[in-house]
């Protein structure tokens, strides 16, 4: 099925170089650094310490908050410290740092959840520990903790319409089995109708795949829908209109509007953890950029710092002018290949200097680009100069809390502003102003 309405977009070069490349295992690195606080929410407690022996899957840490997700170990090891180290957003978080003993041993309690209501599929969910793994890291417990039977619509997001980035794309291909058991499983203990798997259609393999699939198990509560090849597809906002043309209020969940989304890999995790008991531990991801020795998609330990994925994949060909983690649109430069991938890092992309050079900003020219290219109708360019102002009330009356993050108003500029950047802070500033 396609559907021809969305919300404002734009079209961004794709260069999927790993298109094709199937998820491959990356070797196990000397030391993992696994992170408390993986998740929107409250961070979570220690549960190990200096000297203390850990194994694959064991929860290293927890919290009682609803909004938090449990931490398990991605390796088998030996904790060898513990240390403060900041996360994407710039927050100091507790690490925990595993020397690997290469037996990757499980931990003796693994086992499949026993699910017999709705409680106890929540609760198996949050056992999981798994999050959103498209970048949002919403805890998943948190968000299917819902009355059943108030959501109509599931929506599987496979769109991934990010340059670059093709983790979820080879995920679909390879597991599409597993998906569809994990969307039923799902649609069976929250009482959830209909099912929809959104896919751009830069994708036609996984479309078709997921077409011959359904056919041939005679599915009927489930259905593709083919997305616009257009950027941002993939955030709620976006995918939720595309798939139903329901629009839901900013800052609001999208069940407000009777729908649920959950990333593709996010799914499979779920249906592999409640099979085996083994909780998410690793993720696929994305290598890429123009001087990575060999571009790929790796599955990764939680904790693997972005220096022994480099090395794990035959390093890079010149100096590294970037780091992204994430997408070139959304994604997180960083400043060193310490930082470690979490439960919600999709993609390592490193540029060199000549490729990440930073382009002069110049004067606005007021040509609107940037207010026909916003899928939340907002006025960027106003905002951006509300916020050089610090009119903070400007910047409310702009709505600029309304923003998604997409950034597509800064890379359709062509005065080369930072209009995302300004914007963000702006909303960081009504948030603590309000607090």
């Amino acid at each position: 099925m396609e559907l021809v309405k969305h919300l404002k977009s734009i079209r961004v070069a794709h260069k999927k170089n790993t298109a094709g490349f199937a998820v491959a295992a990356l070797p196990l690195p000397p030391e993992v650094r696994i992170p408390l606080c993986q998740h929107v929410g409250k961070p979570c407690e220690p549960l190990v310490f200096p000297g203390d022996h850990v194994l694959v899957g064991q929860k290293i840490g927890d919290s009682e908050d609803r909004l938090s997700a449990p931490v398990h170990s991605s390796v088998s090891g030996t904790v060898i410290d513990m240390i403060k180290f900041p996360d994407l957003d710039g927050n100091i978080v507790d690490h925990i740092v595993i020397a690997t003993d290469g037996k990757q041993e499980p931990a003796p309690d693994i086992k499949p959840p026993v699910i017999n209501t709705t409680a106890d599929f929540v609760a198996a969910v949050k056992a999981s520990g798994i999050v959103g793994l498209g970048g949002a890291g919403f805890p998943m417990a948190a968000k299917y903790d819902i009355m059943p039977g108030s959501i109509d619509t599931f929506i599987i997001n496979g769109a991934e319409s990010e340059p670059y980035i093709t983790a979820d794309h080879m995920t679909m291909m390879v597991y599409a089995r597993e998906i569809l058991d994990g969307i039923h499983t799902i649609m069976k203990w929250l009482r959830i109708g209909r099912s929809m798997i959104a896919i751009q259609t830069d994708k036609p393999d996984a479309i078709k795949q997921f077409d011959e699939l359904i056919a041939e198990k005679q599915i009927s509560d489930i259905s593709v829908v083919s997305l616009p090849d257009t950027y941002p597809q993939g955030e709620e906002h976006s995918i939720v209109f595309s798939c139903t043309g329901r629009r839901f209020p900013a800052g609001k969940r999208t069940n407000v509007v009777g729908v649920l989304v959950s990333n593709v890999c996010s799914v499979l995790k779920l249906q592999q953890y409640l099979t085996s008991g083994m909780p998410l531990m690793s993720r696929a991801i994305t290598l890429d950029g123009d001087i990575v020795a060999k571009p790929q998609n790796v599955e990764v330990p939680v904790g693997t710092t972005v220096r022994d994925i480099l090395e794990g994949c035959g390093g890079v060909t010149e100096e590294i002018g970037k780091i992204l983690i994430g997408g070139p649109l959304t994604g997180i430069a960083v400043p060193t290949d310490e930082y470690p991938i979490t439960k919600r890092d999709h993609a390592v992309i490193c540029l060199s200097r000549a490729a990440s050079t930073t382009i002069e900003e110049t004067a606005c020219i007021r040509c609107d680009r940037c207010v026909k290219a916003c899928p939340m109708d907002l006025v960027p360019f106003e905002i951006a100069d509300a916020w050089d102002r610090r009119d903070l009330e400007a910047v409310k009356r702009l709505r600029a809390d309304h923003c998604m993050g997409c950034n597509s108003c800064s890379f359709i500029c062509p005065a080369r502003r930072h209009l995302g950047y300004r914007i963000k802070n702006a909303k960081e500033a009504i948030r603590n102003a309000e607090q």
